[in-house]
């Protein structure tokens, strides 16, 4: 972990609400104060699904030897979308700098559903590290 003032980093996007089929293009930024060896500067999207599971009592989960009629609902989420990007490779990392990324939303037009939350997170990936990092939440929808 980095104390105070080591540096920083940041994403830098147009705007946060977009529609499937444009491309999202942005900057990640990063500062800092002292040279870092660092496994690269990384960029990685996911998208997930909520939904309500309707399961009878007795089955996988619960206590056996409850009515079977019995139901509880809970929300689950699933990760339907992920991908990583790599603005620049291992090595030695100092001062500013600034690493462009374009991403083509079509490749979520499969899983959005209205107001579909696409997360963010840029970092700067050092080892044994908590680093630099930054995340965002972008809208995507039709």
């Amino acid at each position: 972990m980095f104390g105070l003032g080591e540096g920083k980093l940041e994403i830098v996007l147009p705007k946060e609400d977009f529609k499937v089929g444009e491309k999202i293009t942005g900057q990640v930024k990063l500062t800092l104060n002292s040279e870092k060896q660092a496994n690269g500067v990384k960029l990685k999207l996911s998208m997930q699904k909520s939904y309500m599971m309707d399961r009878r009592m007795g089955g996988e989960g619960f206590r056996a030897g409850l009515d079977d009629r019995a139901r509880r609902e809970r929300m689950d989420v699933q990760t339907v979308f992920q991908k990583e990007i790599v603005l620049a490779p291992a090595g030695k990392f100092s001062g500013t700098s600034s690493y462009d990324f374009e991403f083509d939303t079509s490749e979520l037009s499969q899983f959005v559903e209205a107001g579909a939350v696409l997360g963010m997170d840029a970092f700067l990936d050092i080892p044994l590290s908590l680093g630099f990092r930054q995340s965002k939440a972008l809208v995507i929808s039709r």
